[in-house]
């Protein structure tokens, strides 16, 4: 064999071993007008060519903002509010990502691997009397993440959602 036939060889079996996880598109810098470091929402996002960021409102109690990477959820983080009663707990019930997770020790977070729901703290909005306003965050199960990288992620999204709009 040639020693020009050994280096296309190379080339083609090099060229065909690399990963093929790699990011086309920009990882977002906000979550549906909510700023979030991007170095936080990227480890939940799989590789592929196309992101696409959908805002839902399917109730004046819900803002919910879907993350797809080439057409397949990737992410949904949402701005729910509750009666003044219910607590972390029961709105983790709500979400099956979390449900069986323990809270933190202020009540203020729960996590899993693939969701997490947090209490945004002082948070009035006149639309909203009596209500208290929490975030969820759900990932694609598939995703190999570990628990600490979903509290860092729920724990940013609830700060930065305290600091939006949402309240006032």
């Amino acid at each position: 064999m040639e020693a020009s036939t050994i280096i296309v060889a190379i080339g083609i079996l090099t060229s065909c071993s690399e990963p093929t996880d790699k990011k086309e598109y920009d990882t977002p810098k906000a979550l549906c007008g909510v700023s979030v470091d991007q170095n936080l929402i990227a480890p939940f996002l799989p590789s592929g060519e196309r992101i696409e960021i959908q805002e839902k409102n399917p109730s004046p109690n819900l803002k919910r903002c879907q993350v797809n990477v080439d057409g397949k959820m990737a992410l949904i983080a949402s701005e729910e509010w509750w009666e003044g009663g219910d607590d972390i707990i029961d709105v983790a019930k709500g979400n099956p990502e979390v449900d069986s997770a323990e809270p933190t020790d202020d009540g203020t977070y729960i996590y899993s691997r693939t969701g997490g729901v947090g209490r945004v703290k002082s948070c009035t909005n006149p639309d909203h009397p009596d209500q208290a306003l929490y975030t969820t965050i759900r990932a694609d199960s598939s995703n190999k993440i570990d628990e600490s990288t979903m509290q860092k992620l729920i724990a940013a999204y609830t700060k930065a959602v305290g600091r939006s709009s949402a309240c006032q």
